[in-house]
């Protein structure tokens, strides 16, 4: 009689990196495999894929034999990551990440997440690992950007007078422009004209939604010459007399 002869394998993994080869039959036996393996022993333990033949002998000499196959998956499981931009009108990404497993991001500031695809808001680098089914991991970075220029506002006033009832204000910056000042006065423009002394203030808004602020002044200068005229008496000897004028301009007189 053969002493029947049977053998099974299993699968090799990231996180399983041996098998026990399980032999049945009724007899001894013994086991040849990949990379000049062999044992003596009815279950033993291997870390090589490939085949294995187990050959049982029994008592009475004859021999059976069976084959046991020890495969190996070992795939990654392809992880990519994706991040953003932040902005002071943004203050916060979406981070994307992709893989075939489960999921672990590490971050800035002892970030950690589970998610798939987790909300953060810090700028930096972002690593998402993931882990297959098979305990093979594949990691992927991205960065987080922070976009936090100001657009840099200036602003210039002027002087108002009795010849001059209007000044334009003068603004510069990155972006659009929102004036503000006495008597609720507002405007969009860039460079608006004015009639009212006082403080007039300029906020610039960049495409990042940052914003810049300047001050600009409007005075008055409606201080008045102080004119001051004397005049005199003409008499038969005196024909003319001259008229005295004080003040501090030109002069007109009628």
């Amino acid at each position: 009689d053969i002493p029947g002869a049977n053998a099974t394998g299993g699968t090799l993994t990231c996180s399983n990196t041996s098998v026990m080869l399980m032999g049945s039959g009724n007899g001894t036996f013994s086991w040849t495999g990949p990379n000049n393996f062999t044992s003596a022993l009815q279950n033993p333990v291997v870390g090589a894929a490939g085949t294995y033949v187990l050959t049982v002998t029994g008592s009475n000499g004859c021999t059976s034999t069976a084959e046991a196959m020890v495969d190996q998956d070992d795939d990654i499981p392809g992880a990519t990551a994706t991040g953003g931009t932040l902005t002071c009108s943004n203050t916060s990404v979406m981070l994307i990440g992709s893989g075939n497993g489960t999921f672990s991001w590490t971050g800035p500031n002892n970030f950690t997440s589970a998610l798939q695809n987790p909300v953060v808001g810090a700028a930096g680098t972002y690593v998402l690992t993931v882990t297959g089914s098979n305990g093979c991991t594949s990691s992927a970075s991205t960065e987080v950007d922070l976009d936090d220029d100001t657009p840099g506002a200036t602003a210039t006033g002027g002087t108002l007078t009795c010849s001059t009832t209007s000044v334009m204000l003068m603004g510069t910056g990155n972006g659009t422009f929102s004036w503000t000042g006495p008597n609720n006065f507002t405007s969009a423009l860039q460079n608006p004209v004015v009639g009212l002394s006082g403080t007039y203030v300029l906020t610039v808004t960049g495409s990042n939604g940052c914003t810049s602020t300047a001050e600009a002044m409007v005075d008055q200068d409606d201080d008045i010459p102080g004119a001051n005229a004397t005049g005199g008496t003409l008499t038969c000897s005196n024909t003319s007399v001259m008229l005295m004028g004080t003040g501090n301009g030109t002069f007109s007189w009628t």
